[in-house]
């Protein structure tokens, strides 16, 4: 398709998407555009459901509201694709701040990576928290999709240096609005890639910047 036809498609979609803004579902039940034209907005990789949004951090002086990112507990059945030997384990962030019974955690050996199911997103800048310990780096990067699921890019997240004892990331923040496509995208995919070490992380939670 031509830059042009390109260009008329998204403008074309984009007024659509105007049109139907007051008829968005709850944050709690849906993304924020996820629903409104199935098959067209959505990518092939959409989150199926938006969590509610929590003060996860409140404790240590972020009051961001954050959405747990699927899976992000690693409690219940795993739904992240791990590699090189990345399992989730018997482990847990001391402050439970998901939920007081969680008892795992991932754990990414040195150069393991896991890739997490599709979280929400909304058009803007997107932020990203979590608990990790370890003796290594661990590197974040961002996974956009098409409209059919093929790969649309790979974004960097930033990396964060563990420490010997559990502790929250520092609050990693990447503006996804440069990225073409994401303007008709409503979620995205996190892979975490520990580095230098070995790296155990908890708790993984997404400021999507939703309107809730």
């Amino acid at each position: 398709m031509h830059i042009s036809s390109r260009l008329r498609t998204l403008t074309a979609v984009g007024a659509v998407v105007a049109g139907l803004g007051a008829f968005t579902a709850p944050a709690a039940h849906a993304s924020l555009l996820g629903g409104l034209l199935p098959g067209i907005l959505s990518p092939k990789t959409a989150a199926a459901t938006c969590p509610v949004p929590v003060q996860s951090f409140k404790q240590f002086g972020d009051s961001t509201w954050y959405q747990l990112a699927n899976g992000g507990s690693f409690e219940g059945q795993n739904t992240w694709k791990l590699s090189g030997g990345a399992s989730v384990v018997a482990d847990q962030e001391p402050w439970k701040v998901a939920d007081g019974d969680d008892a795992n955690a991932l754990s990414l050996p040195r150069g393991a990576s896991a890739l997490s199911p599709a979280s929400c997103f909304a058009f803007g800048d997107v932020k990203m928290r979590m608990f990790v310990k370890g003796t290594g780096k661990l590197r974040v990067n961002i996974v956009v999709t098409s409209l059919v699921g093929s790969l649309l890019g790979v974004l960097d997240g930033g990396t964060i240096q563990a420490g010997q004892t559990w502790q929250p990331s520092p609050q990693l923040s990447l503006l996804l609005s440069s990225v073409g496509g994401l303007l008709v995208t409503d979620s995205i995919q996190l892979r975490l890639t520990s580095v230098d070490g070995d790296v155990v992380v908890d708790d993984v939670y997404i400021d999507p910047f939703k309107v809730v």
